[in-house]
C-alpha cells in the first residue's frame, strides 16, 4: 500500500515523467530503513524515476542544501532585526501578524512602515547558488562518483 501512495505522489509531482531519455527523474533519498522496497523501486523505475541513495552517516558533508541554509538564516535574521527596528521607530507593534511573515523570507515592503526587506530565499536558494552547493559535494553534475 505504501508503494502505491509513493507512486501516486510521484505522478502528482512529476506528471510527465517517463522512462525515456530526457524525461526521467532522479530522486536523492536518505539511506534509512525501508528504502529498499523492491516492489516500489521496480515500479518507480518503470515510470522513469531513479533512486539516488545518500551515503549513510555523512549528512554534514553530503547534504547539498545545508550549504545554502547559512546565508538564508543570515538574511532572514537581518530582515527580522530590520523589521523590529523599523516598527519600533514608527511606534508600531513589533510582533508580526500572519500577513507580514513572508517579508522575512521573500522580501518586500511593510505597508505600515514602508520598510523594504530583501528576498532571503532568493539570496540563498537561487539556481546558481544551489548548483554551486551541489557541485561542492559532487552532486552536479550527478555522476556515479
Amino acid at each position: 500500500m505504501q508503494s502505491l501512495k509513493s507512486i501516486a505522489l510521484v505522478h502528482i509531482i512529476y506528471p510527465d515523467a517517463t522512462d525515456k531519455l530526457g524525461e526521467r527523474v532522479i530522486v536523492k533519498i536518505d539511506s534509512g530503513p525501508g528504502r529498499t522496497n523492491m516492489e516500489l523501486l521496480a515500479r518507480l523505475r518503470m515510470i522513469g524515476v531513479y533512486r539516488y541513495p545518500g551515503v549513510p552517516n555523512t549528512t554534514a558533508v553530503s547534504q547539498e542544501t545545508d550549504i545554502n541554509y547559512g546565508p538564508f538564516k543570515s538574511a532572514y535574521r537581518e530582515n527580522l532585526e530590520k523589521f523590529a527596528a523599523d516598527r519600533e521607530k514608527c511606534g508600531k507593534a513589533t510582533t508580526p501578524n500572519m500577513t507580514l511573515i513572508g517579508l522575512f523570507i521573500f522580501g518586500g515592503t511593510d505597508p505600515e512602515t514602508g520598510g523594504n526587506y530583501r528576498n532571503a530565499f532568493e539570496a540563498a536558494f537561487a539556481k546558481e547558488k544551489c548548483l554551486s552547493a551541489w557541485r561542492k559535494v559532487g552532486a552536479a553534475p550527478l555522476t556515479r562518483a
